[in-house]
């Protein structure tokens, strides 16, 4: 029944997209709380480059869900989890290329983004811890995509809310009693999306049934 599949799917996947999207306005307001105006300009500064990332992972998404559901659709259960597998990781050699780039220069990364002098160290400080997450944003996005064609919708959406959920907890903890401040907030976010991360990953690797991720094959046609 056509509702019925459109309910199932609807509103889980509305619930961890607008999981996803808290992830970054719960950072918003502890920082205004516990660091202030130039906090939230710093973050600002950082948001453009999540931006194009996120738009990068959404096609790799959307385009390997499709393709892995026509192979789904004719049989070809090895193809489906090639396309996954592929996307994953085609996607995240992308994302590391600008999280190398921050590593290595952080402050020319921040001038590029349009930091000024005066809030320099805040955006240094929120963009190196920050940068690791972008990975683990990834991976949630396309396996959202993905638990979705597997038949588990409403474990997609608990991957976004256990990272929506873990980042209210960590950024209070690093921004007040522990006063870690720009740091501590994008480290927080770090760890929550980790842990978002890990069990979309651990379902595609070892218990996923038709887009379970592979080893790729070094060849030719592969």
């Amino acid at each position: 029944n056509v509702s019925t599949l459109f309910r199932r799917l609807f509103f889980p996947t509305l619930s961890g997209m607008l999981s996803v999207s808290a992830v970054t306005t719960i950072d918003g307001i502890f920082i205004g709380h516990g660091i202030g105006s130039d906090g939230i300009a710093a973050v600002n500064i950082c948001i453009p480059l999540l931006m194009i990332l996120t738009g990068i992972r959404l096609m790799g998404g959307v385009g390997s869900s499709v393709i892995a559901s026509i192979h789904l659709a004719k049989g070809k259960r090895h193809m489906a989890r090639a396309c996954i597998t592929h996307t994953l990781l085609f996607v995240s050699v992308v994302t590391l290329i600008p999280i190398v780039l921050i590593f290595l220069v952080p402050q020319k990364a921040a001038h590029f983004l349009g930091s000024s002098d005066h809030l320099l160290p805040l955006v240094m400080d929120y963009l190196i811890w920050f940068a690791p997450s972008l990975v683990f944003e990834l991976w949630i996005a396309i396996a959202m995509f993905a638990l979705r064609l597997d038949g588990v919708p409403k474990l997609a959406m608990w991957c976004s809310i256990i990272a929506a959920l873990s980042n209210v907890f960590l950024d209070w903890l690093f921004i007040f009693p522990c006063g870690w401040g720009m740091a501590g907030a994008a480290f927080a976010t770090t760890l929550s999306c980790a842990a978002g991360a890990a069990v979309a990953m651990y379902y595609l690797l070892f218990q996923a049934r038709d887009v379970r991720l592979h080893f790729i094959r070094i060849n030719i046609k592969g």
